[in-house]
């Protein structure tokens, strides 16, 4: 039996970790290009009903204090805000917005960083 990747106050989205708790924004894209629409709107259900919980337990301290669970619970968090995009008004749209996304190269992203990075800007 596995350990839970997330934090126990949150273990009706254990179902989803090992599909949404990614890291980086490339891999977060790529989730939402692999998953099937009934896949996104099942995680958007799920996390709408506790993305103001997820948000205050991951805001309440520094980056750097996340522990890994925490890290895996935010990194769900914005993997909602990549599923939203999906979802508001623009499911006929997805299939050709994830065959842009596999062609788009980013050449500078300052603010879309690795947890690994952020977690270590925000302790310099």
């Amino acid at each position: 039996m596995r350990a839970n990747l997330l934090p126990a106050a949150f273990s009706e989205l254990e179902p989803f970790a090992d599909q949404w708790a990614v890291m980086g924004m490339d891999a977060r894209a790529r989730a939402r290009d692999d998953s099937t629409m009934e896949e996104k709107k099942a995680l958007y259900a799920a996390m709408s009903d506790v993305a103001e919980a997820v948000l205050d337990r991951v805001g309440a301290k520094p980056l750097a204090d996340l522990d890994a669970p925490e890290q895996r619970l935010m990194a769900m968090l914005l993997s909602y805000g990549h599923v939203s995009l999906t979802l508001d008004g623009r499911e006929n749209q997805e299939i050709e917005h994830a065959a842009c996304r596999r062609e788009m190269v980013l050449t500078r992203v300052s603010r879309a960083l690795p947890m690994e990075v952020m977690l270590a800007q925000d302790t310099a």
